[in-house]
């Protein structure tokens, strides 16, 4: 599944995840690169899911008015 179809809350079990690879003295750093790449692209699709669903709110609210 890509990261746009999956809820808000899987993509941020995954940056979790994502970090506490990252934490890992193990983790190389090409490995640590590749996690920040994706981390970001979850992060953004976050912040666009969240901006979507106050935009949603509001515009229910305004019709309630």
């Amino acid at each position: 599944m890509s990261e746009k179809g999956k809820t808000i809350e899987e993509q941020i079990n995954r940056v979790e995840e994502i970090a506490n690879l990252m934490n890992n003295p193990d983790t190389s750093l090409d490995d640590s690169l590749k996690l920040y790449d994706e981390a970001n692209k979850l992060i953004n699709n976050i912040k666009a899911k969240i901006e979507e669903a106050k935009k949603k709110i509001e515009d229910s609210n305004k019709s309630l008015n």
